[in-house]
C-alpha cells in the first residue's frame, strides 16, 4: 500500500441497534462482532441476517423469472426428443470454461449428442466467428441444429445471424451488458436484460447456464420425461457454479451466494475427478476449501489455460471421468500455469521499463512490444495495485492477413472509475472492446494509440477528479490482535464467508499493537514478516504484509504501532493456522488518515 493510504473508519452504532444486536447475538449464539459487521454493511434485520448468514438452495428465485426461458427451454426439449444435436459455444475463462463443462455435463448425461467450442484466444479470439460455425454446420448431419452460447454472444449480431443461415436454433446465455439492439437469437438468457424480471442481475456465465439447466430439468419433470426416474441432483453441478462464480469476481451476495457457498459443499466432497485432481496440484486436497482458495490458486489454474490457447485442457479435466486421465490432463494444466506465471512475470518488468507516464496521469496506458496477449491482463492487474490508477497494456499484433499493425490491449481498473464506459466514450478509436466496469479488452489501429490515450484521459476524467489518488481501506471495526484471535470468534468470522466483490473480508484496526520482530522477505525485500505480540500471554503470532516492505525502516522492534489488518488461515503440511496479514501499519505516534 501507498504511503498516503487512507483508513476509513466505519459509522459508530448507535444504543438502539446495539441494543438490537446483543439481543440477536443471544438468539441466535453468534459473536457480538459478526453481527455488528453485518449491521454496518446494511444488514441488520433478524431475518436477513438468518438468511445471509445459512443461505438455502430453497431460497434460490425460480428459472423461469428469467426472460426467455420458456423459450429456450422448449427449443431443447423438442431437441432432446427429435435427436438434434447441440454445439456448445464457451468462453474461455474459468467462467467460460465451468459454464460450458456445466452444460455438457447435463445434457450428454441425458444420451445427448453433444459438441462444444471454446475458441483459441490467440487464433480466434473471443466468442463466436463465422468461419467456425461454418465448419460445424458442415461436420453436423441434423438439418436442424441447435447452438447454445455460455458466457458470449450477447452482441454478436452477425455471427448469430450467420448461424441461423446455417439451419441452427439459437440460445444465448451471457451475463455482459447487452447491446441496445438486440441479437437475432431464438432465445436470449441474460438477467441484464431491460425486460428481465430476474431479481438479481449479477450472475456470472455460469451462473446463466445453470439456470438454463434448472428450467430444463423443471419442463422435462412436467412432460413426464422421466417417468419413474427420480430427475438429476442438479446440486452436483454447483461446484462447477462455485469456480466460474468466484473466478469471475461477480459480487457473492444474493443467487451467488447461495450457489457459491453450496458449491463450496460439493467441492470439499471431491466427488468430480477434475476437481479433485486440481485439489490435488493446489495442495488444498482434503481441506475446507474457501472462496480464497478459488481465486488465488484453482482459477487461475484454469484461466492459464486459455491465455496460453489452450481451453480444452481446462474444460476436458473438468469433464474428466477417472482418476488417471483427471490426473494427467492436472499435470498438463499445471505446466500451463507455470509457463503463465513465468510469461506474466515478464511482462510486468517490460512493462514498468516502459512506464513513462507521470504522477498527474490519469490511468496508465502503454504500448511496448508483442507481449503474449494472453497474460498482459495480469500484468495490468499488478500495476494497478502499483499505481492506483485505471491501466491497459496493449500488445501489437498484426492482422489476420499479416498487413495491418494492431494494439490489442487488456485493461483493470479501480473502484469508481467504469472502465467499460470510459472505452465506449472514446468508442471511435476502438477497433473493438468488449468488458464490464472493472476490466476489459479492446483492440486499436496502432496509428490511433496517441489519439486514443488522450481520448480515455479525458473520459476517466468526467467520472473522476485527475488528483494522485490515495488508496482506501475500510475499517469494520476496531480491536486488538489478542482480543480477535480467540478461536471461538474466528470460527463465528467465517459464517460470513465466501468473501469476494459486495462480500469483502472483514478488515480490523489495532491500534496499539507490539511488534516483536520485523524483517523483509520476498522478491526485491517487497513484504513485510511480522511477529505479533498478543499481550495475554500467549503464543505470539506471525503475521505477513504484502507489499509493505518499504515501512520495515519505519518501524522499531518492540515499539507500540498501529496496524490495520485481517485473519487469515495458513496450511503447511497438513496443518492450519491463524495469521494475521496486515494491510498497513504505521508508529504510533504518526496518526494515520482517518475518514469517517
Amino acid at each position: 500500500m501507498s504511503k498516503n493510504t487512507k483508513w476509513v473508519q466505519p459509522d459508530q452504532i448507535d444504543h438502539e441497534s446495539s441494543v438490537q444486536i446483543q439481543k440477536l447475538c443471544a438468539e441466535l449464539k453468534i459473536d457480538k462482532l459478526v453481527l455488528e459487521i453485518l449491521h454496518k454493511r446494511g444488514i441488520s434485520e433478524r431475518s436477513k441476517v438468518i438468511s445471509f448468514l445459512g443461505p438455502q438452495l430453497a431460497d434460490l428465485p425460480g428459472p423461469f423469472l428469467m426472460s426467455g426461458m420458456d423459450h429456450a427451454v422448449q427449443i431443447l426439449s423438442e431437441g432432446l426428443q427429435n435427436n438434434q444435436e447441440v454445439l456448445v459455444w464457451g468462453d474461455y475463462d474459468a467462467d467460460g470454461v465451468t459454464g460450458t463443462a456445466l452444460l455438457v455435463d447435463f445434457l450428454t448425461g441425458h444420451g445427448w449428442d453433444v459438441r462444444h467450442h471454446i475458441p483459441n484466444r490467440l487464433r480466434e479470439g473471443y466468442g463466436l466467428n463465422i468461419a467456425g460455425l461454418e465448419q460445424y454446420a458442415a461436420e453436423m448431419r441434423s438439418e436442424t441444429k441447435i447452438l447454445v452460447t455460455v458466457d458470449n454472444g450477447i452482441s454478436a449480431h452477425e455471427e448469430i445471424t450467420r448461424a441461423r443461415e446455417l439451419g441452427f436454433r439459437v440460445i444465448v446465455s451471457d451475463h455482459h451488458q447487452p447491446p441496445q439492439s438486440p441479437v437475432s437469437a431464438d432465445a436470449i438468457l441474460n438477467p441484464k436484460q431491460e425486460q428481465c424480471n430476474f431479481p438479481d442481475k449479477n450472475l456470472a456465465g455460469v451462473g446463466v447456464a445453470f439456470y438454463l439447466v434448472m428450467g430444463l430439468r423443471s419442463h422435462l419433470t412436467s412432460i413426464g420425461f422421466y417417468h419413474s426416474q427420480t430427475p438429476p441432483n442438479l446440486k452436483i453441478l454447483l461446484d462447477l457454479v462455485a469456480l466460474g462464480t468466484v473466478a469471475d469476481l461477480v459480487p457473492l451476495t444474493g443467487v451467488n451466494r447461495i450457489m457459491v457457498k453450496a458449491g463450496l459443499e460439493v467441492i470439499r466432497k471431491g466427488e468430480r475427478p477434475g476437481i479433485r485432481a486440481l485439489l490435488d496440484k493446489a495442495g488444498l486436497l482434503d481441506t475446507r476449501i474457501r472462496g480464497e482458495d478459488i481465486s488465488f490458486a484453482l482459477a487461475p489454474r484454469l484461466n492459464a489455460a486459455g491465455r496460453l490457447g489452450q481451453p480444452l485442457v481446462a474444460l476436458s479435466l473438468l469433464l474428466a471421468n477417472n482418476t488417471a486421465r483427471a490426473r494427467l490432463l492436472s499435470k498438463k494444466l499445471e505446466q500451463l500455469n507455470s509457463t503463465r506465471k513465468d510469461l506474466g512475470e515478464s511482462v510486468q518488468i517490460n512493462a514498468l521499463k516502459s512506464q513513462t507516464g507521470q504522477a498527474e496521469d490519469r490511468a496508465v496506458v502503454m504500448a511496448c512490444g508483442d507481449f503474449h496477449v494472453g497474460v498482459i491482463g495480469i500484468a495490468a492487474s499488478r500495476l494497478v495495485d502499483q499505481f492506483n490508477k485505471p491501466t491497459i497494456i496493449f500488445s501489437e499484433q498484426l492482422d489476420r492477413q499479416g498487413e495491418k499493425r494492431l494494439l490489442v490491449g487488456s485493461g483493470r481498473s479501480v473502484p469508481g472509475i467504469d472502465l467499460h464506459q470510459a472505452l465506449t466514450e472514446c468508442s471511435e478509436w476502438l477497433l473493438r472492446f468488449g468488458g464490464h466496469s472493472m476490466a476489459a479488452g479492446m483492440t486499436i489501429d496502432a496509428g490511433n494509440y496517441a489519439s486514443f490515450t488522450i481520448a480515455l484521459s479525458d473520459a476517466i476524467g468526467r467520472q473522476a477528479s485527475h488528483a494522485s489518488p490515495i488508496r482506501s481501506v475500510t475499517i469494520d471495526a476496531e480491536i486488538t490482535v489478542g482480543n480477535l484471535f480467540v478461536i471461538e470468534r474466528l470460527q463465528d468470522l467465517q459464517l460470513l464467508e465466501p468473501h469476494g466483490q459486495g462480500n469483502p473480508q472483514p478488515i480490523f484496526r489495532d491500534p496499539n499493537v507490539t511488534v516483536r520482530q520485523l524483517r523483509t522477505v520476498g522478491a526485491n525485500n517487497e513484504h513485510l514478516q511480522l511477529t505479533l505480540d498478543r499481550k495475554n500471554n500467549s503464543q505470539p503470532l506471525r503475521g505477513i504484509g504484502f507489499r509493505l516492505g518499504r515501512r520495515c525502516d519505519e518501524i522499531v522492534t518492540g515499539d507500540e504501532a498501529s496496524m490495520v489488518y485481517a485473519p487469515t488461515l495458513n496450511r503447511f503440511r497438513g496443518k492450519e493456522t491463524w495469521d494475521v496479514r496486515a494491510e498497513d501499519i504505521k508508529v504510533s505516534e504518526q496518526p494515520p488518515v482517518l475518514s469517517e
